[in-house]
């Protein structure tokens, strides 16, 4: 199918994702003519637009003030108010214009990320208020994420209120705000992608959701990258079209998962992103979101990540995402290039090298902050990531 492109709508404004800034995800709208406002000068506004420039990658032309909200639309996507803006100038990383998963300098609070509410007003179509439910019932299934997002029976108590905005012939299918301090925000839909298929609508309210919760989009060149996630993951829901929904990729959930960790700590890391290794190779990967692997492992090979931070001392649930034609392989997990070997796990036949199953151990560790390594005591296994949670 055809993909939609969003124009500026959710993705390729990118700063709709982080603190429910009220960054709307806002196409540039015609009507609102871009005026300064009294006691502001051009110059005054110029570190706004250059702000805007330098994180959307768009032109200054692409980019519009509206004086009554005194806020700015990006790419006919994303809405920023301008408070917002002076909150993320000393704080946001410079563009480098890689695409990995980012999110904003500044997130949901504990309270808001465990109870986040949605009215979702009468005016929907049924088809746009099953997308809605059905995007809440997707971020609410991620697993190891303490991320729970609720619907709400009036607008007062609301931090998210989805409506319909007016038609309108751009090309942007809904917008959003980013977190913000205030904790309320918007998803606006475009009636005009009414008979859109089901589950294009579903992609469109996850995204916009992604938006609310912290989420730039993949290809701006702004925000905090998510450690783990790759330079392209081209079925994402934060990139910046309309696909049919067919669920998250396995990197949006590292991304939410890093975001919003369930309990004190978790910790995803993608094998491939090793600081040192012995013996493997990287190759591409069939699991869920898809991305690289690690393989070609055999007996005595090793692998090793640099300065894994664990907050408090405890026990830790750790575990791997593996795949195995044969069976048979084992791999031990260890501290500083074996100093400390907290504990070795058997892997099972899977039937695949590509055939991908997630087996776990508990382990104890102190508080600190350590080169972890994974060792294999006997090959035959291939590795996509690893997870490391208290409990």
């Amino acid at each position: 199918m055809k993909k939609t492109k969003r124009s500026g709508f959710v993705l390729k404004s990118s700063a709709a994702a982080l603190c429910l800034a009220l960054v709307a995800f806002s196409c540039d709208q015609e009507s609102n003519e871009e005026v300064v406002p009294a006691l502001t000068t051009e110059t005054t506004l110029d570190k706004y637009y250059t702000f805007l420039e330098e994180a959307s990658g768009v032109g200054r032309g692409d980019i519009a003030y509206d004086k009554t909200t005194d806020q700015f639309t990006v790419s006919r996507d994303m809405i920023v108010d301008r408070n917002t803006i002076d909150q993320y100038i000393d704080t946001e990383e410079s563009a480098n214009g890689r695409t990995e998963q980012r999110m904003h300098n500044i997130l949901l609070t504990n309270a808001q990320a465990t109870n986040f509410k949605y009215y979702i007003q009468p005016a929907l179509t049924q088809g746009w208020r099953d997308a809605v439910v059905g995007a809440i019932a997707q971020w609410n299934g991620v697993g190891g994420s303490k991320l729970r997002l609720v619907r709400v029976g009036t607008q007062a108590e609301a931090n998210i209120n989805v409506f319909v905005g007016a038609y309108d012939a751009a090309n942007w299918v809904a917008r959003a705000t980013l977190p913000s301090g205030s904790g309320k925000g918007t998803l606006e839909i475009n009636p005009r992608f009414n008979d859109m298929a089901a589950n294009q609508k579903l992609f469109a309210m996850a995204h916009e959701m992604g938006h609310n919760i912290g989420f730039w989009h993949t290809d701006q060149t702004t925000g905090t990258i998510v450690p783990g996630t790759p330079a392209t993951d081209p079925n994402s829901v934060m990139n910046s079209f309309v696909l049919p929904w067919n669920g998250f990729t396995n990197y949006d959930l590292v991304a939410v998962r890093y975001m919003y960790p369930a309990g004190s700590f978790t910790r995803t890391i993608q094998a491939e992103n090793y600081s040192a290794m012995a013996g493997i190779k990287v190759e591409a990967c069939t699991d869920s979101g898809g991305g690289s692997n690690i393989g070609a492992i055999e007996t005595a090979d090793w692998l090793a990540y640099n300065s894994i931070n664990i907050p408090t001392s405890g026990t830790y649930r750790v575990e791997y995402r593996v795949a195995s034609t044969n069976g048979g392989g084992r791999l031990s997990l260890d501290l500083n290039a074996g100093t400390t070997v907290l504990g070795a796990i058997n892997i099972p036949s899977t039937g695949g090298w590509q055939t991908w199953t997630t087996v776990s151990h508990n382990v104890t560790i102190n508080a600190g902050t350590y080169n972890v390594g994974i060792y294999a005591q006997a090959g035959g296994w291939n590795i996509n990531w690893f997870r490391i949670t208290k409990i």
